[in-house]
């Protein structure tokens, strides 16, 4: 077992680069931009219509991680936070949220057989009283109005930050110039790599370090 403190975040990202699918588990989810979930994982959140509107959990979010794969469930009572990657699973204070990433969160991770096995019982008993949510159900919460107002203390991560924990958010940008085995790539050549992903091009026609993803 080991407990993590100021390290929390970056173990999580770590967790979530393990091979085999990703069993997820918090009440509510606004960032992937440490766990980014796709094909074969599932994921149990609060996603009901207050914690939507509120903003507590992303519709947005969840319909991607959907379209990438994941299977997306709603619980309304859960409050666990468990991440189950391979043969190691996370239990700790955490949601998946950008206001979770401001605040002083703790957990451990275990890796015996014995707490991994009774990880995924619980896991499996969450998913038993959860309800699922396809693309009908989560364009329905989509459409939702979002009544969040913006928290003091609380961003993404800075570029320098995604580059030195090699987020899952590095997926989405692209960089103003990019030197590789001696050769650098003009500006226009990253825009046209960019536009190839589909990635957006900044206002009036600028670009700045990095642009995010389209939304789908």
């Amino acid at each position: 077992m080991k407990f993590l403190g100021a390290g929390v975040w970056v173990e999580m990202g770590r967790l979530s680069k393990r091979p085999g699918k990703k069993l997820v588990a918090v009440p509510f989810y606004s960032s992937d931009s440490h766990v980014r979930c796709g094909r074969g994982d599932i994921v149990i959140v609060d996603a009901t219509e207050e914690t939507v509107s509120a903003g507590q959990t992303s519709a947005e979010l969840l319909f991607r991680a959907h379209r990438r794969g994941a299977r997306v469930f709603s619980h309304s009572k859960l409050h666990a936070k468990m991440l189950i990657a391979g043969d190691h699973a996370f239990v700790g204070s955490a949601n998946l949220s950008v206001r979770s990433t401001s605040l002083r969160e703790a957990g451990v991770v275990v890796t015996s057989p014995a707490a991994l096995a009774d990880a995924r019982s619980y896991f499996r008993l969450l998913l038993r009283e959860a309800k699922e949510l396809k693309a009908p159900a989560l364009a329905k919460l989509m459409a939702l109005p979002v009544r969040a107002t913006p928290r003091r203390g609380t961003k993404k991560p800075s570029l320098l930050e995604a580059l030195t924990e090699d987020l899952p958010a590095l997926a989405d940008v692209a960089f103003v110039a990019f030197t590789f085995s001696g050769t650098e790539l003009s500006t226009r050549e990253v825009k046209a790599c960019a536009l190839r992903r589909r990635l957006p091009l900044a206002p009036r026609g600028d670009w700045s370090w990095y642009e995010e993803a389209a939304k789908p």
